[in-house]
């Protein structure tokens, strides 16, 4: 027999109604999106084609759940109500179905845009998932892991943005250059350095949950969710090694046919000599022996904002590239000169 849901709390009383209600504020957004970029953003919207303006507005959308949401959840996974922290599997708490509960509103939504702007079946299939997983955390069950999962949604914003500067031709811009950036760095640090080991103490602790045989739990929910989250991890370990193979090459002084195996598919090769000479600081002046150098923090801004970063970046090219071009010229300004690059 599941456990009810508390009488007291106002939002388990009325969880279906708050679920429809940011249904609503979803759907509310996607329509001032509509309504407010041809004006506001009319140079680069309107030559967008009809997918593309409604792959924007989307991104609007998705891209302000994942702001919300980042700082709904992860107060809630540090420092847990009581009823959740005693009990991290059937505990409960307003904040942690608040945080579900807007995501489960967000991914209603994303089913039907997903469906109806034909963004293809793995959309759906991603949003049907998420909107499964985050209905039964409401029942409760896994909230304080649900609020885990959601703060991983802090790399999209970035995400989009990018996408929409590609979108809207302007890939020369700095802004492009640091979206580039700071979406690489934030998906290895999030779902690299906290998302992927948070995932192992996940599925540890459903196993030992299934082991348990608690008369509560839907064991159903639980494959469901081990099979999305390893989906989503092999996606992660995919994306990620697209990272790091630029900049382990370049470390390594192996170039582009290193160790990685080579440029991925269908990616343009980048002529490495080239880009060396164009994040080198032309107005620089090299400090006298034995002299303080500047920061290496200010130098990595000097290059993600350097006036000639667009040339060696164009929107074909996958995002780690950046990191393969920073790590030759720190590799040259730190050590004295440029590693060999074969």
């Amino acid at each position: 027999m599941e456990r009810p849901l508390p009488v007291s709390s106002t939002i388990h009383s009325t969880i279906h109604g708050l679920v429809g209600k940011f249904v609503l504020l979803f759907c509310g957004l996607h329509v001032a999106s509509i309504l407010v970029a041809p004006r506001l953003f009319a140079t680069h919207y309107r030559p967008l084609s009809p997918s593309e303006q409604r792959d924007w507005h989307g991104r609007v959308v998705g891209s302000l759940f994942a702001t919300g949401i980042v700082f709904v959840a992860l107060p809630e996974y540090l420092w847990p109500g009581d009823a959740l922290a005693a009990d991290e599997a059937f505990g409960t708490s307003d904040r942690a179905s608040l945080a579900c509960a807007i995501a489960a509103a967000f991914f209603v939504w994303d089913v039907f845009f997903c469906t109806a702007a034909c963004q293809g079946w793995p959309f759906v299939l991603h949003a049907s998932a998420g909107l499964f997983i985050y209905w039964h955390a409401l029942q409760p069950f896994q909230q304080r892991a649900a609020c885990f999962f959601l703060c991983w949604e802090a790399s999209t914003p970035l995400l989009n943005l990018r996408s929409q500067l590609i979108a809207c031709r302007l890939t020369h811009t700095r802004t492009f250059s640091c979206a580039n950036v700071g979406f690489a760095a934030a998906f290895l640090i999030i779902r690299w350095g906290f998302g992927m080991p948070g995932s192992v103490f996940w599925w540890s602790d459903s196993i030992a949950l299934l082991r348990a045989g608690d008369p509560r739990l839907r064991p159903h929910v639980v494959f469901v969710t081990m099979a999305a989250n390893l989906a989503l991890n092999s996606l992660n370990v995919w994306w990620g090694s697209k990272v790091l193979a630029g900049v382990a090459r370049l470390a390594r002084g192996r170039g582009e046919s290193g160790a990685s195996g080579g440029e991925a598919p269908g990616s343009p090769s980048l002529d490495e000599e080239r880009a060396l000479e164009l994040l080198r600081p032309t107005d620089a002046v090299e400090p006298e022996d034995g002299g303080q150098r500047n920061s290496h923090s200010r130098f990595f801004v000097y290059i993600c904002l350097h006036e000639d970063w667009h040339t060696i970046l164009d929107h074909r090219t996958p995002f780690w590239i950046i990191f393969e071009t920073s790590t030759a010229a720190l590799n040259e300004r730190l050590k004295g000169g440029p590693r060999p690059l074969r």
